[in-house]
């Protein structure tokens, strides 16, 4: 079964440090596998806003894309 920590706060107080808490549940008994982090970075993946998009002079189907990657180029 997965469970949102967030939606586990709503049903109990028990706070957000995540080793805590699965330290809680294995001593009660409720054995935690695994543990996924969201929305934490990946490697090699970069996130960036799109500021225009026009289409190429010399080909159709070829969209030009600029965008924002936050690191000023």
């Amino acid at each position: 079964m997965r469970v949102s920590l967030a939606w586990l706060n709503e049903l109990a107080p028990v706070g957000f440090d995540v080793d805590r808490v699965r330290t809680a549940l294995d001593a009660l008994g409720l054995a935690v596998e695994q543990v996924h982090e969201v929305g934490r970075s990946l490697p090699g993946v970069i996130t960036a806003r799109v500021l225009r998009t026009e289409r190429h002079p010399d080909a159709a189907k070829v969209h030009r894309v600029y965008v924002d990657a936050g690191d000023g180029t």
